[in-house]
Formats: structure tokens, C-alpha cells, sequence
């Protein structure tokens, strides 16, 4: 069961962690064992991380080397050297992901431009199970958190994905894969402080429940510092949040497998914006505290029929609620959905599949900001197919398929795709693809009034929903090659072209100071991203990674907003480079570094930025492991991001060390 808000986070973490410790502790003592049978990626050759399977693409595995779309998988190699203690920090990793800190608790993260904290076009799943929030149309990032030492891979495809994954997959998708339980049988306890992160404690543990059943649960708790201003000011975004879950794999016989899983957490986060208000000052700035908890629960069956067909049934339900000043929201979503995939002929691969999506919510709104009505539930029915046709075999196919959609905002929706791949020889991949893709309307967008800006009681700016809306859509032209030119070299290179129309965008009302969303604003982007993977010798690996991006955005005559175009086109930047190294030394040392360039982005001021990680892992022994890593260590503070909503805090060198202990 998971804590209530008003019981001491710290506490409660610190009481866990000890009770734990003390009944594992002599088991853990008594004998050394192997850490758990975790998979090591660093192990892998080259081609085995070309093998890794993918499953965003054709929702069944791929190999990542004759993937048909612009793929990225960060490995569980990756996260455990990285450093990094959160997803979206992760993310940084993937090139032509821009991910932009604006605080402590608050990031905006986006594929292939249009920026904000609530990216519209980017779909998130955490095992399949969307966090998408439809009341603002994004991610609510300060709470998508797993233990890291669970996940099995990030998959992440830049690039539209609607005729698999629906609605809202527009510019890209991510989807983090936590490990089979089987593979995390015995122990964990990690702990780790540092200078951003006050303090970070979790446990796992794992066992056998019969001979082909596992299982594990976890708690996690973290407290993070706050963020300053670049005048030395406080932001007042501290956060922490605690964290329990559970996952349970069960092999039926030798063709079922079933999964259970769910996870609750209770968080607390910092705040400062301006809230308007009709007595002076009018737009003072206040300091909040947002309460935030959540549960969710996950079933999954899949079936093999044969070598070449099987099923999968998926159900989950997510309850959320969020209290902020301005507007409290419970929220909670059902959803079902069911896949085949079974080969017809020698040349067909067919996968199809139905969903059904149901989301309702219960506000209490302000002055500042309400939805009309206050509670709403929506449904959307889906349906998708897709073909996978064997031109020639084992080296040119031909994938086509679309989705079909009813919501309750836009009426039907369709998105097809079509893919062509051709793999010449082992070492050459070639692919492209045109794809059409939407984005549905926020609830916010259609029933949602803010005022904004207060001048004096008789003068308040607002901006409001509208029923009338269309969903945004983008027709994308995507052309990509992978290259292996040596056993220990590998080139992933992506040229897109995306077609933008009926983009949300602000417009007049005959009220003076009202304005109301519209889909009156159309556009271009286009770029590419190339990475790159060497593996120098044994001890040494390095990834590199380039975006490139440029936005034209266009309104129609009869538009009134001027300003919109030029924000979109100058809030992502243009350039961004990485590159990290990972360095195995003698006696069980390693070495990582990470150097990331990011352009500069005028419409919030935020000048380019070079950022420099380097960290250090010591495996003791098989069961301990010790690290320390330095973050931003070129500079004492740069701003990354920033939100209208609220100031400009600066993210700051940090130093965070962490200790693993598995038995």
C-alpha cells in the first residue's frame, strides 16, 4: 500500500531501508553470490548490440540493425555507467532527442523540435503502458521513475509511429523495458548522496514463487536539492517522492507467459510561478508545493501459437492526482488492447490488433485556471494492421499498414505508413518511409480557461479552449542508412522531411482580451541525425551522436497571431552533439565521460552550452560496486530551458556517488 502524502517521506524510507539491510544481511554475508544474472551489454561484441531486439517498430522483435525506422536503444550498460539517476536525464544520451532541465523537478523533453514542458508529439510508455497525460497533452516527467537497476533497455524511435502505437505518436516514441524477473532473482540495496541528489536509498528483492514463477517487489525513495536563479536566488524546487512496486512472470507452459506488475509512489515538489490575481500587486510570484501520488497495475498474457504466429492481451489501469494551487486533478485510465501476428504465404507477415482507451478526470479549478465541465471521461476504439511483404528474401521488404481511431475529441482518425527496407549484404542497411501521424487535443485545449496576465481589475488577459478543433497532423519523409564497415565500427544515419498542418496555435475572440486555440498554423522541419559506435579494443567503447534541426512555420491569412511561428522555430536548438566513452582499467575499475554540446535557443535566452560528465566504477567484488561521477563540471551553472510560467533556474555543477550491493 502506498504511503499517504502526510506521513514523513524520509522516514519512512530510512525505516525501510534499515528494517532490509537487517533481514538480508546475514544471508548476504554468509555466502558471495553472482549479482543476480544481470545481462552485461559492455560484454557483447558489436554485432550482438546490433542484435539487440526492438520492439516499437513492428510491436514483435527486430533486430536494431535492420530496424526500418530511426531506432535507439540505450542498454543496461549504458544506465549503470552513465551516472545518471532518471530517465529523463538518460534520454540526453539519444541524438536528435533534445531533453532541456528547467529546475529541479520539471524537464522538457521532445523529438525533432516543438519544445515545451508538455511535448504534445512525443509518446512515453513504460512497459507499454502509456504516461501520456491528456489534460495537458505530454508528460508529467517528475514522476515517470523506475528502479534503474531493473530496466532492460529504453527504446526510443525518432520519428512518427502512429500506425502501431496511435494517436500522439508524432515526432517520436519512447518506451522503457523493465527485466524479466527470472532475470533478477537475490538482492539489491543501492543508496548514493551528492549535491543535486540529497539522498537516494532503494531496494529489490527477487525470488522464485515454483519452478517457472518469479517474482520481485521494490522501494525507491529520492530528495532532491533545488535549483538557483542566476542571481543566486532560490528556486524553490526541491522534490522527493517515494516509490514501491512489484512485478510477478509466470510461464504458464511452454507457449503462455503471463506478467503482473504494478507500482504506487507519493511525491512532493517545489514550485515558484506567477500567479494573477484581481487585488494588487496583480501578478505576484508565489512559491508552491505540488502533491502528487499515484498507482498503477499491468496484465499481460502472450501466447505462441506456432513459430510463426502468436497473440498478446494487455490490460492496464493508472489512477493519478495532482494538487497544484491553481487546479487539482484525480485521474483515472483503462485500457485494453489485443495483438496477432501470424504469417501468411512465404511472403507475408501480418500483424493486426484492437485497443479501447478510457480516461476520465475530477477537477477542482481557480480563478487562475478551470476546465468546463470540471469532470470529463473520454473513450477512444482503435484498430491497426500491418504487412510485412518479403519482396526478396532476406533482403528487400515492403511494410505497409494503418491505424483507425474514433475519439471523442476529432471523430475518426486514420494513419498509414508505408516502409521499404532493403539489406543488400550484412554489413549495409538502407530504409525509408512516409508516414502520416496526429495529435489529438489536450483536455486543456478543448475546455481549459487561464487568465494569464492581470493588469488591473478591469484589464485581464485570458486564452480558452475550443470544441472546435482539429488534430495536428504531420506527413513525414524519413530516409535512413545504418553501415558496418568493420567488425568494430558501426554508422546509423536519418534525413527526415516532416509536413505539418492544423498546428495549435493562440488566436483573437471578439472578446478584447480572450484568446482561443485554433489550428490555423502550418509548417516545414527538417534535418537528420548520424551516431556512431566503436569499440577501440575490449576495454574501450565509444558512441557519438549528431542532430541537426530547422523549423519554418507558416499561419493562414486569416490568422491574428503573429508571435507563435517564430516561437516554435526558435525554441529547440539547432545543433546538439555528444559523445561518451566508457573505459574498462585494471582491477575492476572503469572510467566513463560524456561531452555534450547543445546549440543556443532565442526565444527563452538560453545561450549554447558545453557539458562535461566523467565518472568512475569500482566492482569490489562481484557483489559490491562503488561509483562517484562529476556532472556539468565545465561550468557552476548554465539555464537549459525555460517555461512562461515561471523564472529561469540554472542547472548546477554537481557530484553524486552510489553504492550497489547485491546478495
Amino acid at each position: 500500500m502506498c504511503p499517504q502524502k502526510n506521513q514523513p517521506g524520509k522516514f519512512l524510507a530510512l525505516l525501510l531501508i534499515l528494517g532490509l539491510i537487517s533481514g538480508f544481511s546475514l544471508q548476504a554475508l554468509a555466502e558471495e553470490k553472482d549479482p543476480n544474472n544481470e545481462e552485461n551489454y559492455f560484454d557483447m561484441s558489436l554485432e550482438e548490440l546490433m542484435d539487440v531486439p526492438i520492439t516499437l517498430v513492428s510491436k514483435k522483435d527486430d533486430k536494431l540493425f535492420t530496424s526500418p525506422a530511426a531506432v535507439y536503444v540505450i542498454t543496461a550498460e549504458d544506465i549503470r555507467r552513465s551516472g545518471h539517476q532518471s530517465i529523463p536525464e538518460l534520454l540526453r544520451m539519444v541524438p536528435g532527442i533534445e531533453v532541456a532541465r528547467l529546475d529541479t523537478n520539471k524537464w522538457a523533453i521532445t523529438s525533432r523540435g516543438f519544445n515545451t514542458m508538455f511535448a504534445e508529439k512525443l509518446l512515453v510508455m513504460i512497459d507499454g503502458r502509456s504516461v501520456y497525460t491528456p489534460l495537458h497533452a505530454g508528460v508529467y516527467w517528475d514522476v515517470q521513475d523506475v528502479l534503474l537497476e531493473d530496466i532492460e533497455r529504453i527504446e526510443v524511435v525518432r520519428g512518427p509511429g502512429g500506425t502501431l502505437w496511435g494517436a500522439n505518436a508524432v515526432n517520436g516514441i519512447i518506451n522503457v523495458i523493465t527485466k524479466d524477473t527470472k532475470e533478477t532473482q537475490g538482492g539489491l540495496i543501492s543508496t548514493g548522496i551528492g549535491t543535486d541528489e540529497n539522498a537516494l536509498s532503494a531496494f529489490r528483492y527477487g525470488g522464485k514463487l515454483s519452478d517457472n514463477a518469479y517474482y520481485r517487489v521494490y522501494a525507491k525513495y529520492f530528495d532532491r536539492d533545488g535549483a538557483k536563479f542566476s542571481d543566486g536566488g532560490h528556486a524553490f524546487d526541491e522534490s522527493d517522492t517515494l516509490r514501491q512496486g512489484f512485478r510477478i512472470d509466470w510461464d504458464s507452459s511452454l507457449r503462455d507467459h503471463i506478467t503482473l506488475q504494478g507500482d504506487c509512489y507519493t511525491g512532493h515538489f517545489g514550485q515558484r510561478t506567477f500567479m494573477p490575481s484581481l487585488s494588487p500587486p496583480y501578478m505576484p510570484t508565489e512559491n508552491n508545493v505540488i502533491d502528487v501520488s499515484g498507482q498503477n497495475v499491468l496484465a499481460r498474457w502472450t501466447h505462441e501459437v506456432s513459430e510463426t504466429s502468436g497473440m498478446a492481451l494487455q490490460f492496464y489501469y493508472d489512477r493519478t492526482r495532482r494538487n497544484l494551487s491553481p487546479l487539482f486533478e484525480s485521474r483515472d485510465t483503462y485500457d485494453i488492447d489485443f495483438q496477432h501476428y501470424f504469417r501468411y504465404g512465404d511472403r507475408h507477415n501480418i500483424i493486426w490488433g484492437l485497443g479501447y482507451h478510457n480516461t476520465g478526470d475530477n477537477t477542482e479549478g481557480s480563478y487562475i485556471m478551470s476546465l468546463s465541465p470540471s469532470s470529463r471521461n473520454d473513450e477512444t476504439f482503435s484498430a491497426f494492421v500491418q504487412d510485412e511483404i518479403t519482396l526478396i528474401k532476406d533482403r528487400l521488404k515492403f511494410i505497409v499498414g494503418s491505424k483507425f481511431e474514433k475519439n471523442d475529441y476529432t471523430g475518426f482518425e486514420y494513419q498509414p505508413s508505408a516502409r521499404l527496407l532493403w539489406t543488400p549484404d550484412e554489413r549495409n542497411t538502407i530504409w525509408t518511409s512516409f508516414t502520416r501521424a496526429i495529435s489529438t487535443p489536450s483536455r486543456f485545449y478543448a475546455d481549459g480557461l487561464q487568465h494569464y496576465l492581470v493588469i488591473n481589475p478591469f484589464v485581464v488577459f485570458s486564452f480558452s479552449g475550443s470544441d472546435a478543433l482539429k488534430s495536428q497532423e504531420v506527413k513525414s519523409y524519413e530516409l535512413g542508412y545504418r553501415l558496418k564497415p568493420a567488425d568494430n565500427l558501426y554508422f546509423d544515419i536519418t534525413g527526415f522531411y516532416n509536413e505539418y498542418d492544423h498546428l495549435f496555435a493562440l488566436e483573437n475572440n471578439p472578446t478584447v482580451f480572450t484568446k482561443i486555440y485554433d489550428n490555423k498554423m502550418y509548417g516545414e522541419t527538417y534535418g537528420g541525425e548520424i551516431s556512431a559506435n566503436w569499440r577501440a579494443n575490449k576495454n574501450w567503447r565509444m558512441t557519438a551522436g549528431y542532430g541537426f534541426l530547422q523549423m519554418q512555420l507558416h499561419r493562414e491569412s486569416s490568422s491574428t497571431n503573429t508571435s507563435t511561428s517564430t516561437r516554435y522555430e526558435h525554441s529547440s536548438p539547432h545543433n546538439n552533439f555528444r559523445l561518451i566513452s566508457y573505459l574498462d582499467l585494471p582491477n575492476n575499475l572503469g572510467l566513463n565521460a560524456a561531452l555534450y554540446y547543445v546549440d543556443n535557443v532565442p526565444e527563452y535566452d538560453i545561450p549554447s552550452y558545453v557539458r562535461l560528465d566523467v565518472g568512475l566504477n569500482w566492482h569490489v567484488n562481484k557483489n559490491i560496486e562503488l561509483s562517484v561521477v562529476g556532472q556539468n563540471l565545465l561550468d557552476s551553472g548554465h539555464p537549459e530551458f525555460r517555461d512562461n510560467s515561471s523564472a529561469t533556474a540554472e542547472i548546477q555543477r554537481g557530484v553524486f556517488g552510489k553504492l550497489v550491493y547485491r546478495f
